[in-house]
């Protein structure tokens, strides 16, 4: 299996898998080829039927889920960025396992780097939301802490993800509330569109 990605001046080269141990089936990647003029800033994996574990360096700065399996999504975040040989090292410590899902799905996996800008508070948990009504992927970052509603809302526009500037939710559906409330059942600020 082969998969090639890029993200701006970044591509990545994966081949050449080879099984580590079956059952469960467990495998890595032989050959990975990372070309990229920027540092990477994150390192996404969209999976059917699989699951990883590390095993190597670098750390990642945070890690985050998807809150579905169809397809589990795991992000990680390296905030000041990591060379294409640090990438390199970091996907060829992964070891993959096939889980057997009950859906019947095959198994499939999709590893994209991104080099766009994230910064981010050290405190902060972040949680994908991949089944918005409006059919994108939405980022939820809950920053503990009390602050006032307006310094939340400058806090919020200083935050960057994956090149993304950062804003209060405005709450669209009972669905995406309750997302919210999965989060964290704390009091928080939110964002509201004037009608």
């Amino acid at each position: 299996t082969t998969n090639a990605v890029s993200a701006q001046t970044t591509s990545l080269l994966l081949d050449d898998m080879y099984q580590v141990s079956t059952p469960p089936l467990k495998w890595k990647y032989n050959t990975v080829i990372c070309n990229s003029g920027n540092k990477v800033t994150s390192v996404i994996l969209s999976m059917v039927n699989n699951d990883v574990t590390l095993g190597g360096s670098p750390s990642p700065a945070a890690t985050m889920r998807s809150l579905g399996k169809d397809p589990l999504t795991i992000l990680y975040l390296f905030p000041s960025g990591i060379t294409a040989e640090q990438v390199v090292t970091f996907i060829k410590g992964m070891t993959f396992t096939q889980t057997n899902d009950v859906s019947g799905a095959d198994p499939s996996m999709t590893i994209t780097i991104d080099a766009n800008p994230t910064h981010l508070p050290t405190n902060a948990t972040i949680t994908l939301w991949d089944k918005h009504p409006d059919g994108t992927p939405h980022y939820y970052l809950l920053v503990a802490g009390s602050i006032r509603c307006a310094a939340a809302y400058n806090a919020a526009k200083s935050y960057y993800f994956q090149g993304m500037r950062g804003y209060l939710p405005t709450i669209t559906s009972d669905a995406e509330n309750q997302v919210l409330t999965n989060i964290s059942e704390q009091q928080g600020w939110s964002g509201g569109v004037r009608t």
